[in-house]
């Protein structure tokens, strides 16, 4: 019994900061494109905005 099964794929990828983050996003844009990636959320300096520690209220 073969069934063909809808996927739909979402990729986070994290863009480092620097010169060429334009040229990044596009080859991202590209790769996701040509891999049927139907989304993809483009994250950069991911680390730098959460500073509190795991076990705090915030």
């Amino acid at each position: 019994m073969n069934k063909e099964v809808a996927v739909y794929y979402a990729l986070r990828f994290q863009v480092l900061p620097g010169p060429d983050v334009a040229g990044t996003a596009a080859r991202v844009a590209e790769f996701c494109g040509d891999h049927g990636i139907g989304e993809v959320v483009l994250i950069t300096g991911g680390e730098e905005v959460w500073t509190a520690q795991a076990d705090e209220d915030v």
